[in-house]
């Protein structure tokens, strides 16, 4: 460590007196305070919740499509209907969560695992993956909630939601590590705008100029995911250097996300007139 010490004080200037001193001592303490966040990243423990999650979603893509080839284009092999969300049968809890393994056709599949690897994996090397699973499932609850209050006469496949909550996760752990990003500014737009733009795209073919393929994208439960990524991931990702008004932020953050969420849960359970019946006949799905 010692030696290590010295190496620092071989590269880092010594602090000076007068104006020009001060001065180089703030630019390298804010220069340290840019690269912060990036030196958090750390292949150990190694990330493995997000890509053991993909291994887990192909699994019932692949059987579905072996015992029923061509069946995961309409979401009706054996599994997929055992785990897609479906209004009719709410009672069954488990597919609030399911549906996030069904996907509708291999473009669906492979698009949504490319996204959440490639941008859930950095994010699990800095903020650990109960921290990135936990924003995961969100988004994957609350896309089927939202969908299922908002627009009752749907039956809901793929984990766009969670996949939603991981590009805004980037987000909440930019507004609570800024100081300490380097290129927060350009990270921060990035993430919002690809974010905007998809949401954007989607909304446009979903309700502007709907075709056969355009009418299945699950534009709520991308919103709802996006948002529960900002509210959890505000409360439970790594801060490295808290301030006093992030305290608060977090609990206004939180505060709001377990208000929408048990509202909605309120609704599934008290207004059961709000959702079709039993036996009712076929349904749209989104993806």
């Amino acid at each position: 460590m010692g030696a290590f010490t010295k190496y620092v004080e071989t590269i880092v200037p010594p602090r000076r007196s007068g104006p020009k001193g001060r001065a180089q001592v703030s630019q390298i303490e804010e220069d340290e305070a840019d690269l912060a966040y990036e030196q958090q990243y750390s292949c150990w423990p190694p990330p493995i919740g997000l890509p053991l999650m993909a291994v887990i979603t192909i699994i019932p893509f692949i059987l579905d499509e072996y015992y029923e080839p061509n069946s995961t284009l309409t979401a009706n092999g054996v599994i997929a209907k055992w785990l897609i969300y479906d209004p009719t049968r709410r009672y069954e809890v488990w597919r609030f969560f399911t549906y996030m393994f069904v996907h509708i056709g291999y473009y669906h599949l492979v698009v949504n695992l490319i996204v959440l690897l490639v941008l859930g994996i950095p994010l699990e090397m800095v903020h650990k993956s109960w921290r990135v699973l936990s924003i995961y499932f969100a988004g994957v609850l609350a896309g089927s909630l939202a969908t299922s209050v908002i627009d009752p006469y749907i039956r809901l496949g793929g984990a766009s939601g969670g996949v939603y909550a991981i590009i805004t996760a980037h987000i909440s752990t930019l507004i609570l590590n800024w100081k300490e990003t380097a290129f927060a500014l350009y990270q921060m737009l990035f993430f919002i705008g690809i974010t905007a733009l998809d949401l954007g795209a989607a909304s446009y073919n979903r309700f502007i100029e709907p075709d056969a393929a355009s009418e299945q994208i699950g534009v709520v439960a991308h919103l709802a995911g996006a948002f529960a990524g900002i509210c959890v991931g505000i409360d439970i990702l790594r801060n490295l250097e808290e301030d006093k008004w992030e305290v608060y932020f977090k609990w206004i953050a939180l505060i709001i996300f377990v208000l929408c969420m048990g509202s909605m849960i309120v609704v599934e359970i008290a207004w059961p007139s709000h959702f079709p019946p039993p036996n009712y006949g076929p349904l749209n799905w989104q993806e």
